[in-house]
């Protein structure tokens, strides 16, 4: 039977002024995990993942990660984010990368390739992102307000994913994620927001659809060809509209959770309307907020207190009026501006109108000044009536709050962030004294484990001992390596699911960092063996300069403020020397 061409679809997109010579692309679709089958929690997510493990179009064919290397060279960077009832993908760009940008995102989201190895081996990735969550306090308050919630609403549902949802039946996986992205993968779910220069706001109505639709279309055929056989009695069904007043049961009572991050937590469902007013919410010392997606309509709240003291029941409630009395709200948000972009992107997404926060803010604090709707303790109860079914969390509920709480657990910080600090707070002596050496920081995370190295310049093999050229120097390493570090370390060898190799100056000593943080099966001690040789064989090699890429190359350093001599930089003598090793153990 003869099958009509797939016809091109009109893309909603708003355009907004930049001022900054930087542009923001936030690409938004009605996929997350409350369109998920019952039987695959963390679907939408291992999917979200698999868009960056490669593409190929009739024009361009990309490796697993090379999409985002590429725009790391640019200066820019590409990040994506699954929630209940969306998927974002967000881009950002020098203005004059943004025809090239446009491209990649095009392929990275309709020419996926979906290889069958790398798909499956993002499943230890899932896991891995999985365990670390674990360990953290808010990840074990979030799960206990999961349960709370009512079982027939869509935030009820495990929607970060691991192995044991996921790896049970790996041929029927593979079909049921084509299935899934072709169901929800069309250009007619998709929204666009987009930030610019106003003389680009033509190129990108014009091109930024268009090129969309283009690679869609490509694409259809290849898709539709590598389905293979599976259960075709599951039907991808729009989730159920939530009643809002369901959210949590009703009750008064104080709900305890046995938590590595000892505080209060104070929770409000607000809607989504007042987001603005709440990027402006200034808080008093030692308290921290909490935004929590429920879905297009409303949001949670939540007010986090850190205590290193017992306090009792008075005390709380002291610190809430205190609270209440004390907000304040910034007349210019705070936010980073690409997260400032994918929040009005979601605006444009649901149809909300944006208003500007000072507009709203009233209307913020009056509803704080209302009773919370739930109140969380995180202490060290040893008797938790009830665990949470995803994560180790113990809880109890209607808790009788008679007697102060216990502070005896140590706050779990990530590992990698515990090393990037350690390092960072080391005076010039202790780096002198400490290069070429090993130092070990005790890890608080047993679900964890991590390792960094700094390179300094002159270890590079730096003969001018000028800062400025030293700069330059480990940005053009930077430059050349964040592709191959990231396929060596992330893709080849499984190691870490965070793979980072940057810029980090220390005591104005330019320098470069690699760090890596993996699952607790692999120890410190083998993941920093692991950046040992990567770095040992790499820094063998001289990067080639002039670089291949010469328009990449002039937008990289344009981003970071460099300008530099090339035939200085190839003169360089290179050598194999490290600098400074941290791990955790």
């Amino acid at each position: 039977m003869f099958s009509p061409a797939p016809q091109a679809h009109q893309i909603p997109i708003a355009l907004s002024n930049s001022s900054d010579g930087r542009c923001r692309l936030v690409a938004t679709l009605n996929c997350g995990s409350a369109h998920e089958p019952d039987s695959w929690p963390g679907l939408a997510h291992l999917l979200e993942h698999s868009l960056f493990l490669g593409s190929q179009s009739d024009h361009h064919s990309f490796q697993a990660g090379e999409i985002q290397a590429q725009l790391l060279q640019m200066g820019g960077m590409i990040n994506a984010s699954t929630q209940f009832f969306h998927t974002s993908y967000m881009l950002e760009c020098p203005e004059s990368q943004l025809s090239r940008a446009i491209e990649l995102l095009s392929q990275l989201l309709f020419c996926p390739s979906f290889k069958a190895d790398d798909v499956i081996g993002e499943l230890d990735i899932i896991e891995a992102e999985y365990q670390a969550r674990c360990g953290e306090g808010e990840q074990q308050v979030q799960a206990v307000i999961q349960l709370l919630s009512s079982p027939g609403h869509s935030y009820h549902r495990f929607c970060a994913g691991n192995k044991s949802t996921l790896a049970h039946n790996d041929p029927e996986l593979l079909c049921i994620l084509r299935r899934f992205y072709q169901h929800y993968y069309r250009p007619e779910n998709l929204t666009l927001w987009v930030e610019a220069p106003e003389e680009l706001h033509g190129l990108i109505e014009n091109s930024l659809p268009l090129t969309l639709n283009e690679h869609f279309l490509q694409a259809q055929s290849i898709h539709a060809e590598a389905i293979l056989p599976c259960d075709r009695s599951i039907q991808f069904e729009l989730p159920p509209l939530n009643d809002p007043t369901q959210t949590w049961p009703e009750s008064d009572n104080l709900v305890a959770i046995a938590s590595s991050q000892p505080g209060y937590e104070w929770c409000w469902r607000l809607p989504s309307l007042l987001l603005p007013a709440i990027n402006q919410l200034s808080l008093p010392a030692g308290f921290q907020h909490r935004l929590r997606m429920l879905d297009p309509e409303q949001l949670i709240l939540s007010i986090h207190y850190g205590v290193e003291d017992q306090l009792s029941p008075e005390d709380m409630q002291l610190q809430l009026t205190n609270l209440c009395e004390q907000l304040e709200f910034s007349s210019h948000s705070t936010t980073p501006a690409l997260q400032q972009a994918v929040q009005r992107g979601l605006y444009h997404h649901y149809k909300l109108p944006i208003v500007e926060g000072d507009i709203l803010s009233t209307s913020l604090a009056k509803q704080l000044r209302r009773p919370p709707r739930l109140t969380l303790i995180q202490c060290s109860i040893k008797d938790s009536t009830e665990e949470t079914l995803y994560f180790p969390t113990g809880y109890q509920c209607n808790y009788a709050f008679s007697t102060p709480i216990q502070v005896e657990q140590t706050a779990v910080v990530m590992p990698y962030r515990q090393l990037h600090m350690t390092l960072t707070q080391l005076s010039e002596e202790a780096c002198v004294q400490q290069l070429g050496q090993t130092l070990s920081v005790k890890n608080t995370d047993r679900y964890n484990q991590s390792a960094l190295i700094w390179l300094p310049a002159a270890a590079l093999g730096a003969e001018d001992d000028n800062r400025l050229i030293n700069k330059q120097l480990c940005h053009a390493y930077i430059w050349q390596l964040q592709q191959r570090a990231y396929q060596s370390l992330r893709l080849d060898k499984k190691l870490g699911y965070i793979v980072h190799l940057g810029y980090q100056e220390l005591h104005q000593q330019p320098g470069l960092l690699l760090l890596i943080q993996g699952e607790s099966r692999f120890s410190g001690q083998q993941l920093l063996m692991a950046l040992k040789n990567f770095l040992a064989m790499e820094l063998n090699h001289k990067p080639s300069f002039p670089p291949t890429d010469q328009p990449l190359w002039q937008s990289y350093c344009q981003c970071h403020q460099i300008n530099p001599d090339l035939s200085k930089l190839a003169d360089l003598n290179y050598q194999a020397e490290l600098g400074l090793f941290i791990y955790s153990q």
